[in-house]
């Protein structure tokens, strides 16, 4: 009679881990990110073949390796990669949303004459210091860029200042 075996072998490879596919993904630009409401930041992601994206609501697209965000409140986003053998991977990116500065401007006296001195006084609703105000004053002129932090006065002489 003759009698049939089945042999099992199991062989361990150093390094086989190695082929196992792998999938590392990420976001550009790095996280957080920051914007004003209303306004739009493109996110990029790289490391696999395909993309799908969450919070869709808010991208251009669901899918793709690039999108652009327009979120109304702080989000953040998730990326899910697919690479080859069908690992995936995920990154994460936040984008902050800040409301955007409103500044008005007063000055006095409102009927100046030539060679008066006049007083430029600006309240900033929403904005975080230091302000850069780019001040134009017309006449073809080139605008005055001034740095201005928190409480902060300063005195400018000179230029002809049309009102």
């Amino acid at each position: 009679m003759r009698k049939s075996y089945f042999l099992i072998l199991f062989i361990f490879f150093p390094g086989l881990q190695s082929l196992i596919a792998q999938c590392t993904v990420t976001i550009t630009p790095n996280s957080p990110v920051a914007i004003c409401r209303g306004d739009s930041v493109m996110l990029t992601a790289s490391g696999a073949n395909t993309y799908i994206w969450n919070n869709a609501g808010s991208l251009s697209s669901n899918t793709g390796a690039t999108v652009m965000a327009s979120p109304n409140n702080t989000t953040n986003y998730t990326v899910t990669g697919t690479c080859g053998g069908g690992a995936t991977g995920q990154a994460t990116i936040q984008v902050i949303v800040h409301s955007k500065p409103i500044a008005t401007f007063v000055f006095a006296p409102n009927n100046a004459c030539s060679g008066t001195a006049t007083n430029f006084t600006s309240n900033l609703v929403n904005g975080t210091p230091p302000y850069t105000y780019a001040w134009t004053f017309g006449g073809g002129g080139t605008p005055l860029f001034i740095l201005i932090r928190k409480n902060q006065f300063l005195n400018y002489e000179g230029g002809t200042f049309l009102f």
